[in-house]
Formats: C-alpha cells, sequence, structure tokens
C-alpha cells in the first residue's frame, strides 16, 4: 500500500512539473524549477525502490527460516543472499 501512495505521489509530481514548465518555460528560475521537481521525483523514486527490497528481503528471511535446513545451511544461504 505504501508502494502505491508512493507510486501515486511520483506521477502527481510528474504531472505538476510538466504543468509548471510549460507555464514557466521562459521563467528566470526555471532552472531552480526543474532541480527542485527532479529532486522530488528521484526522492520518491528510491524510496519505492527501498522499500521494494526491504519487502523481498523480509519474504526471502521469512522463507528462509521456514525451511528444515540446518543452522549451518541457514547461515550459508543467508550468506550468499547478502
Amino acid at each position: 500500500m505504501l508502494e502505491n501512495k508512493l507510486a501515486m505521489f511520483v506521477l502527481l509530481q510528474t504531472h505538476l512539473f510538466r504543468i509548471m514548465t510549460a507555464r514557466q518555460i521562459f521563467s528566470t528560475n526555471f532552472r531552480h524549477l526543474y532541480q527542485s521537481q527532479i529532486s522530488k521525483i528521484w526522492s520518491g523514486v528510491r524510496l519505492i525502490i527501498k522499500v521494494s527490497v526491504n519487502r523481498l528481503s523480509i519474504i526471502f528471511l521469512s522463507k528462509l527460516l521456514t525451511l528444515k535446513l540446518t543452522d549451518r545451511e541457514k547461515l550459508l544461504t543467508l550468506k550468499t543472499y547478502i
């Protein structure tokens, strides 16, 4: 659900950026506007990627812990994953 909210945030920021760019294409602070909007979009994208990786790590670890493996095998599998 967090990923969906973040994806919507990125889409909204992109849409707002296009509208603002069309209106202020000849303004003097266009460069500042462009940089701030791009940084907001990329921070949202990075957060989506971080959440996805964390969620996959949790799924992997929970599946690893439920397997019928010895502790040594679990540690070796975890070591190769990391």
